[in-house]
């Protein structure tokens, strides 16, 4: 009101350029009126008395320090920002946009009904994000040197964050709220904007007074879409799985490598669950009890892909097992075992702090066709911990897959070594046959030494044979 009279005054008061008529006959002469003039005057001073009175009284209690103003002040203008870049995101983030990157003015417009919040998609906080990101900037690098007066009280950077984040806050946690009723978006989406959030908040927010010392809530916005997109991975690592072995099947089983005496199935398998587990890793969720709920569903992925695994090399183990193909049984019994070194390392990596192997367990030492080299039980595997233990659950998942996965090797070498007992029965036969031929009675003289010697040879020539060609 007051900037409206300062105008209609400063108008009237001077006379033009092109006329002489003076201020007071110009101002009769207006469709204005003296009388709204005067009644906008009586209104104005009126507010101002009681503007006044209150601020008097106020003075009389507790008047509040000039930098509380000014936060105050500060804070009411973040406010009004964050409504009108809410509610203008769009059309705010496509100008700035269009000056960066003029290709983008050629698509065609959004209509207004999908220019804000959607359950359809998830753009809106994007580009809310970013202009928020913007105006935090904006408001440390521009205004926060200018207001500099309190500099122990009032930090226009700092407010600006604080404010921009709570009510993003607010508005987001509604929004998640009720994409989890619809799920109408890919879950590759939720995690990328989960991605975003988190960059936000850390960048602006971890750091200020008021979150500095406590569990922020925006993972819990985003714990059920995390749940669903490792469900989907389970999914994907199965069908991975299956990929892998058939690839490793064709090739028959090769070693990987002249040192490594397992194939690239399991190396396959362990790139994948290894990939998944960095982008759980990558979120940094600052919530133990969430990291918990994660841990247990991805220890239950890793369980069900590695059981599935060792199924399938299970029911075509005994066709391996023949003259033909001895190496190949041997391979698939180490890539049981690799299957344990490597869960171990996952294991360690997920934070867990120690496995107990039963007895006889086998080492992390690859087996070679000799067989798998036993352990006592007092063995014990401790792993380093991580930033957070492990979740006691999802350790129990893991240990007990441990175990799983040994038993399934214990069957395996059991398989095999009953493979052979129709080759040794026939070697025993063989030894009988020659030991039958072997003639001799009583003491045997010195110069006949030799000559036993070389029968002792022969016999056990067969039983020999089957052994060094294992």
């Amino acid at each position: 009101m007051s900037t409206l009279l300062a105008n209609i005054n400063a108008y009237y008061a001077h006379t033009t350029a092109s006329t002489n008529v003076s201020a007071s006959d110009r101002f009769a002469a207006s469709n204005f009126g003296k009388e709204r003039f005067v009644k906008l005057l009586d209104q104005l001073h009126n507010s101002l008395r009681i503007d006044l009175s209150m601020y008097r009284v106020q003075e009389l209690q507790s008047p509040p320090r000039a930098s509380q103003v000014v936060k105050d002040c500060v804070k009411a203008c973040l406010n009004s920002t964050y409504e009108y870049i809410f509610n203008n995101c769009h059309e705010l983030y496509s100008r700035d946009h269009r000056l960066h990157c003029p290709f983008q003015a050629k698509k065609g417009e959004v209509p207004p009904e999908e220019q804000g919040p959607s359950i359809k998609n998830l753009d809106f906080w994007s580009k809310l994000i970013t202009l928020i990101v913007s105006i935090i900037e904006e408001d440390k690098n521009s205004y926060t040197p200018c207001l500099n007066q309190f500099p122990q009280e009032l930090n226009v950077g700092k407010i600006s964050a604080e404010v921009m984040w709570n009510l993003f806050a607010q508005d987001m946690k509604y929004a998640m709220e009720e994409h989890d009723k619809h799920r109408l978006c890919k879950s590759a989406d939720y995690m990328n904007l989960h991605f975003k959030v988190k960059w936000l908040y850390n960048e602006y927010v971890a750091e200020l007074p008021t979150f500095k010392d406590r569990v922020p809530e925006y993972p819990a916005w985003f714990e059920p879409f995390v749940i669903q997109w490792l469900d989907e991975n389970e999914e994907v690592s199965r069908d991975f799985l299956h990929g892998a072995l058939e690839r490793d099947k064709k090739d028959g089983f090769q070693q990987t490598s002249e040192h490594a005496l397992f194939s690239c199935s399991v190396v396959d398998v362990f790139s994948q669950l290894n990939q998944s587990f960095e982008i759980i890793k990558k979120l940094e969720c600052p919530d133990p009890q969430i990291v918990g709920h994660y841990m247990r569903r991805f220890a239950k992925t890793i369980s069900n892909v590695l059981l599935q695994y060792a199924d399938i090399i299970s029911k075509d183990f005994a066709s391996y097992c023949s003259k033909e193909k001895e190496k190949v049984p041997c391979i698939l019994m180490n890539n049981t075992q690799q299957l344990r070194v490597q869960l171990e390392k996952m294991f360690e990596a997920m934070g867990g702090k120690e496995v107990r192997q039963g007895p006889g367990r086998v080492t992390a030492t690859p087996v070679s066709p000799q067989g798998p080299e036993f352990v006592p039980d007092e063995f014990w595997l401790t792993c380093s911990l991580g930033p957070q233990q492990l979740d006691a659950e999802a350790s129990d998942i893991l240990k007990e897959l441990q175990v799983k996965l040994n038993n399934v090797l214990d069957e395996l070498s059991r398989v095999f070594a009953t493979s052979f007992q129709p080759h040794i029965d026939e070697c025993v036969k063989q030894m009988g046959d020659i030991l039958s031929q072997v003639k001799g009675t009583g003491n045997v003289p010195a110069s006949a030494c030799s000559s036993v010697a070389q029968d002792a040879d022969n016999v056990l020539q067969p039983i020999m044979d089957l052994l060094d060609s294992k």
